[in-house]
């Protein structure tokens, strides 16, 4: 019973916001704003989900904004998913995981391309496509090995504006090529073929 009436109060605290961040989409879109808009819609989808109400339409129509901004409607789009699957809808849920991790691959965002692999791969398990759990997991790994050697390069790069020493970029080098390793490892067991030449 204390359950019922804390998620009610929470409700009604939720309300104003609610409100306040449909109001923030409402203007952004007045000003042309998709970007602001969508993202009102991101965090009001958040307020919703957290109330125990369904976020999918407004996470639908914050993606349909953000065609110019492939990282926000990536990261909505996984977002979209979880909203999807809790609501039990697997198979849209599946859909848009997917192209979650389309998106993300395109723009090398290999943090989101995890995540939706990873999805993708917990959804697969749970009906019982074990293979296909297991190759989305791996592949959400080596995903996600990328993001963080991407970002120690960088951050090589970056040390690299101090007096140069020779062992920065051997280091770089050597992890270029460990990276370039592992993903051909990872592409001939996944029965990936290279187009590019």
């Amino acid at each position: 019973m204390n359950d019922a009436l804390a998620r009610t109060s929470d409700d009604h605290a939720a309300l104003p916001a609610l409100l306040s961040l449909a109001e923030a989409a409402e203007t952004a879109l007045e000003r042309g704003d998709a970007r602001g808009a969508a993202l009102a819609l991101h965090r009001r989808a958040a307020l919703l989900q957290r109330a125990g109400q369904r976020p999918s339409h407004d996470l639908a129509l914050a993606v349909q904004l953000l065609d110019d901004f492939p990282e926000e409607k990536a990261l909505v789009l996984l977002d979209l998913g979880h909203a999807l699957h809790h609501e039990g809808d697997l198979r849209r849920a599946a859909l848009i995981w997917q192209e979650s991790a389309r998106l993300a691959k395109g723009h090398e965002l290999y943090d989101l391309l995890a995540a939706a692999r990873h999805a993708l791969g917990k959804l697969a398990d749970e009906v019982g496509a074990h293979q296909l759990a297991r190759d989305s997991l791996r592949a959400s790994g080596a995903a996600l090995v990328l993001d963080i050697e991407r970002d120690f390069l960088l951050t090589l790069g970056h040390v690299g504006a101090l007096p140069a020493d020779p062992r920065i970029a051997q280091e770089r080098a050597r992890r270029a090529a460990a990276v370039e390793a592992e993903l051909a490892a990872l592409k001939a067991e996944l029965g990936v073929v290279n187009h590019e030449a």
